[in-house]
């Protein structure tokens, strides 16, 4: 009979009660009766929790064969015990397991445990480092297995080493904790082999105290739930980190430098926590969840497809992915959108700092909220000569004091598309330089000034502050479809062709401009205002009159001989003038006359509903409701 621990229950109570129950229940001399084997029965259940495992603890004190029962404190153990192997020194050689052994409770710490043969823990383990004490390595040969069905800690200040080719398999609850200084409890995978694997398949928590990390050469197969509720900083630079269950940040940050490979597991971050991948080529297709941070601060991370609500931090790595769509809110510091894919993005994105803001060539971003540029050029299309673009169905804030540019690869491949409203509040100059500027819906510059060094184009609203403003300098006519309006200026180094509508004010104002054409199909609307206030468009250049002049009354009570300046102009070309006149909100019986000068254009009552219109052949235009006449009688200098 092998020695006991003096903790331990004697051994007529491990082992006796289930001999003497067999011989009561199956017979010997002098068969019991029926009651007698009941009352058998009832000893056997009662004897049962108190065949516990026992306790037998490491004695030698060096390394040696686990299967040797001199190196035992209570013999070699069996599938019931508790092997402590916590020498109080480490061994100079490894405690060996030479053959496939399964024990009830495993205790480690300060020794190398080499497994030449599989290893069965039932119950609970304890792995438990001394910060003074040389680092613990579990070193595996024959492809061997290390199976941890029960709880298990991982504790203590020193570090753990797993070496050589073979698996830790964790299948029930493992927490990492217990480390009370920076770099304690470090867990190595793979020390000088990439061969060692760790592999969770229960809930792994890193409750540490202090930042540590997991490193090595070998794998981390993650395919339970990895759990960090840690406020501390976790560095996963281990060779091969692979997810395809689901990592869950409670607390702390989880920064991983060096992951690669096809991620299938979800990622969910509480709110204060930081997801950071600062490294390596990850391509993610679960889920990234929760109110904390993804961050991206290196390598480049590819993410695919939806269930991203998770705030997103751009921060000096790459973004990739076929096709992506962020529902969280993003903050672009500096890095790269990787090119030939689409992103959208439907919550808030925030691009700030001063560094530059790089979308890659052939990728194609649309912003759905609100978009706030506070900061750094904003690139679009570096790289491979792809189409690439930017659009904008949200509201874009251009608020930087500064200047900065929104700049592309070449006017032909690059595109900022604003279907939403670009609002610039900013004092500075945004340069916009080798893109092409479609603004489908309202530019409004409110302060400082755009510089448009490339195409653009108007379908929709642009409308300018007072003391703000716009200068189209490129090698083509800004041919506006929409609306130009406000009270500051919109000029460009050839004329604007409008085909659309001018509407000087924000109601009643003055717009300022350069060298103009009124095509046919355009018109220039000018608001009447009580106390003699009226719009005024006032060019600098060179005007060619024509389509439609819009009349509208904004509280304007007519009085023979008043007279408006409403255009003013460099020069005009030729004797050209509008081709039609229309009145809004004029009663009957309103006259003017329209004069054509040298350098304007003036509006002169000659007959309201009190006094008559003159008779034909006074020049006076006979302008009544809503009615459209062609100026067959105008003055044309």
């Amino acid at each position: 009979m092998k020695p006991r621990s003096p903790l331990q229950p004697p051994v007529a109570l491990h082992r006796a009660p289930h001999r003497a129950a067999h011989g009561l229940l199956h017979g010997g001399p002098g068969r019991s009766s029926l009651a007698s084997s009941l009352l058998a029965a009832g000893l056997l259940c009662a004897a049962l929790p108190s065949a516990h495992a026992a306790t037998t603890s490491w004695i030698a004190t060096a390394g040696g064969n686990w299967e040797d029962a001199a190196n035992w404190s209570a013999g070699v153990p069996q599938s019931l015990d508790l092997a402590v192997v916590t020498p109080a020194t480490r061994p100079a050689s490894s405690v060996v397991i030479n053959a496939a052994t399964t024990i009830a409770g495993l205790a480690l710490s300060k020794v190398n445990l080499r497994v030449a043969a599989d290893l069965t823990v039932t119950g609970a383990t304890t792995w438990d480092g001394v910060a003074s004490a040389i680092g613990d390595n579990l070193t595996f040969s024959n492809l061997a297995t290390v199976r941890l069905a029960g709880p298990v800690r991982l504790t203590g200040d020193s570090a753990k080493g797993l070496n050589a080719t073979g698996v830790l398999d964790l299948a029930s609850t493992t927490t990492w904790t217990g480390n009370t200084s920076a770099g304690g409890n470090s867990l190595t995978v793979g020390i000088t082999s990439s061969a060692s694997v760790v592999r969770n398949r229960g809930v792994f928590t890193d409750s540490n105290g202090f930042d540590t990390a997991i490193s090595g050469r070998g794998s981390f197969d993650n395919q339970g739930n990895f759990v960090k509720s840690g406020a501390s900083v976790t560095r996963l630079d281990i060779a091969d980190f692979h997810n395809s269950g689901s990592v869950t940040l409670m607390a702390g940050t989880l920064l991983l430098p060096a992951m690669h490979g096809v991620q299938t597991g979800n990622w969910q971050v509480n709110a204060g926590a930081v997801l950071d991948f600062s490294g390596g080529t990850p391509t993610l297709l679960g889920t990234l969840g929760g109110g904390g941070t993804l961050r991206i601060s290196g390598g480049t991370l590819t993410v695919e497809g939806f269930g991203r609500n998770l705030p997103t931090l751009l921060d000096g790595g790459t973004l990739a992915g076929g096709y992506q769509v962020f529902d969280g809110p993003l903050t672009w510091r500096t890095g790269t959108l990787a090119g030939n894919g689409a992103t959208l993005l439907t919550g808030a994105v925030t691009l700030e700092g001063s560094s530059a803001k790089i979308i890659g060539s052939g990728r194609h971003i649309t912003a759905y909220g609100q978009t706030t540029w506070s900061g750094g050029n904003l690139t679009i299309g570096q790289g491979a000569a792809l189409q690439t673009t930017f659009t904008n169905t949200g509201e874009f804030r251009d608020v930087d004091a500064g200047s900065r540019s929104l700049r592309g690869l070449e006017s032909y491949l690059a595109t900022f598309v604003n279907a939403g409203s670009y609002v610039k509040t900013g004092a500075g100059q945004t340069n916009v330089t080798a893109l092409h500027f479609d603004n489908q819906g309202s530019l409004d510059i409110r302060a400082g000034t755009m510089w448009f060094r490339s195409g653009m184009t108007n379908s929709g609203l642009i409308r300018t502050a007072p003391g703000a403003g716009m200068f189209v300098i490129s090698a083509g006519p800004l041919e506006n479809t929409g609306t130009l309006a406000g009270d500051g200026g919109i000029d460009a180094s050839l004329p604007i062709i409008n085909r659309g509508l001018i509407s000087p004010g924000h109601s009643i104002g003055t717009l300022t401009m350069g060298h103009l054409t009124l095509a046919p199909q355009g018109r220039l609307k000018i608001e009447l205002a009580d106390a003699g206030l009226h719009d005024l468009l006032k060019l600098t250049g060179e005007v060619v009159l024509g389509g439609t002049l819009e009349l509208w009354n904004a509280g304007y009570v007519p009085q023979v001989g008043d007279s408006f300046s409403v255009l003013q102009f460099g020069s005009r070309q030729g004797t050209s003038g509008f081709d039609a006149i229309q009145l809004h909100g004029f009663g009957q019986g309103v006259a003017f006359d329209l004069l054509y000068g040298a350098g304007d254009v003036r509006l002169v009552v000659m007959a309201t509903a009190a006094a008559p219109v003159p008779e034909p052949g006074t020049y006076a235009l006979w302008l009544a409701g809503l009615a459209v006449i062609g100026l067959r009688a105008q003055r044309r200098g």
